[in-house]
């Protein structure tokens, strides 16, 4: 890439209807922290680990206040959980709620979410 060409920005975009329903159900501050953290640590697209500790530091509670926020905000279905792996959970961000990467990007998953569907899944 050259110097005078812009880096490729990648948006965290929310989906408006469910950005007023997530506002109207978390009630806790550190839920709400936690989940306007959560982007910078989670992907849509792939399941990662979490480690309590380094997200309670950056946010200046304890790793316990991590897990229940993160288990209130499983709950509401605005993170996955995979535990397939009893040594390691697996964790990704909820699409209904958003989705990370270009404009262009963001608008193809979009459209492949809404396109049409497999004729044989009918």
């Amino acid at each position: 890439m050259s110097a005078t060409q812009p880096r490729r920005l990648k948006f965290h975009i929310m989906f408006d209807i469910q950005t007023r329903q997530i506002a109207k159900g978390l009630r806790d501050a550190t839920q709400l922290r936690l989940f306007l953290l959560l982007p910078s640590f989670l992907r849509w697209d792939a399941w990662h680990a979490i480690e309590d500790e380094r997200i309670a530091a950056e946010l200046e509670i304890t790793p316990e206040e991590v897990r229940k926020a993160l288990a209130e905000l499983v709950l509401r279905g605005l993170v996955l959980r995979d535990d397939g792996n009893y040594q390691n959970t697996g964790w990704r961000l909820s699409p209904v709620w958003g989705a990370k990467g270009s404009f262009r990007e963001v608008q193809a998953d979009i459209a492949r979410m809404d396109g049409p569907r497999d004729a044989d899944a009918a």
